[in-house]
């Protein structure tokens, strides 16, 4: 059955029209001039100089302005004042292993919890025992969305931990994968206020686009981001962010040693930043450029928009909806409190037989019934909320699929 409802945004989101539309047209544009120097004057600038008749041809390019600009638009949606340095790459793992690199340099005990997306957890805890540094993991994710901690209960105990285990770095996700939003700048805040806080970097792959992001009062020293999830350009890109005054220029210094010497190895940054200073190398290595352009796209539509809060609080409304018909069906919703709650619904098995699908299973039959979601072990399933209201259709959709196990129908849960 085609997918008639995709809620699985958190993992990947569908692409934006707009960026669908340059995409193609940049694809229709290197198959007649490849690397030309009309693809040299649109990577530089954008098709401005170009003949009426080429940019004509290719009408979605006009949005693309050179790589300066696209820069510029992602720190007006991350909320960056404007000397915030923007980092682009192939891929965001390289970033977090930057962001590693920079919190083992001046920290010897970084605090961290268990909402940290598992890979980039690994990347930290391999750099900490390369340097015979220290990582404190806090388990928080239980008495948030089991025992509905507050707020700014949540903030006292991870500054207690901080404290206690003399933690001098802070790696946080702004939005975990499962949607918990922590209160990144209360945290950041109070800590900086009673201890001493060497170096915060923050991920963000699950933030910018979905919640209203604002760096500026996050504090932070390095943000790390994607553009194939809640932004929907699809094509993954890794972003980071780093604008504060007391460790710009450590970090400048970090990312130029490691560039040099090979120790941060990414196409696509080594050529997005000599690009920006015009430098350009005579054997550097061949790029994927689409993701530069797509992203662009995306970027300008949110800009654009101009809604995300409106987003936030629509989203929040459809999983209520859902979470409120979720236990008619044999299911139970897992939601934190309302402030730390994000567009991502969470849901668990409330009957037994379920919980014991494979997440592969499990997933493969809501798609049976035209739902595209993400499946956990035990029975967690992970919905991304729409940011506009359920139609009737897609309501119908969702009821009969989570209805089907507790009729007894076979065609979702037999």
């Amino acid at each position: 059955m085609p997918t008639r409802l995709y809620l699985d945004t958190a993992r990947l989101g569908l692409i934006r029209p707009s960026a669908q539309q340059i995409q193609i047209d940049f694809i229709r544009f290197v198959a007649e001039e490849a690397g030309s120097m009309y693809f040299e004057q649109l990577l530089e600038s954008g098709p401005e100089d170009w003949p009426k008749s080429l940019s004509d041809r290719f009408p979605t390019l006009a949005a693309w302005k050179g790589i300066a600009h696209l820069k510029c638009r992602l720190k007006q949606l991350a909320g960056a004042s404007s000397d915030t340095r923007v980092l682009l790459a192939n891929r965001s793992a390289q970033l977090m292993s930057l962001a590693a690199e920079l919190l083992f340099r001046p920290c010897r005990n970084v605090l961290t919890t268990d909402l940290s997306w598992p890979n980039y957890q690994r990347i930290l805890m391999h750099r900490s025992n390369r340097a015979g540094n220290y990582v404190t993991r806090v388990p928080i994710r239980t008495l948030i969305l089991d025992d509905g901690i507050s707020s700014s209960e949540l903030v006292s105990l991870l500054i207690r931990h901080y404290v206690d285990r003399r933690c001098d770095g802070l790696f946080l996700p702004a939005v975990d994968y499962l949607g918990v939003r922590l209160p990144i700048s209360d945290i950041v805040r109070e800590m900086r206020r009673i201890a001493d806080v060497r170096f915060v970097v923050i991920d963000g792959a699950q933030a910018l686009g979905h919640v209203p992001v604002n760096l500026e009062e996050y504090d932070c020293d390095f943000f790390i981001s994607g553009c194939h999830k809640w932004l929907r350009a699809y094509n993954p890109m890794g972003i980071g962010f780093s604008g504060n005054p007391r460790s710009a220029d450590y970090v400048n210094e970090t990312v130029h040693r490691m560039l040099m010497n090979q120790w941060l190895n990414d196409p696509l940054l080594r050529m997005t930043e000599e690009a920006e200073v015009g430098e350009k190398s005579r054997f550097g290595e061949t790029v994927n450029l689409t993701p530069l352009f797509t992203c662009q796209a995306a970027v300008d539509d949110l800009l654009c928009q101009g809604r995300l809060s409106a987003d936030v609080a629509q989203q929040l409304d459809s999983a209520d909806r859902l979470s409120n018909m979720a236990p008619e069906a044999g299911w139970k919703p897992l939601a934190p409190q309302n402030d730390l709650r994000t567009g991502i619904c969470l849901l668990k098995p409330a009957s037994y037989g379920v919980d014991r699908l494979s997440p592969g299973n499990l997933r493969e039959r809501f798609h049976q019934n035209g739902i595209a979601l993400t499946a956990y072990r035990r029975g967690l399933i992970r919905l991304s909320m729409p940011s506009t209201p359920w139609t009737e259709v897609q309501w119908k959709t969702l009821v009969t699929a989570f209805r089907t196990h507790r009729s007894g129908q076979t065609c979702l849960f037999a």
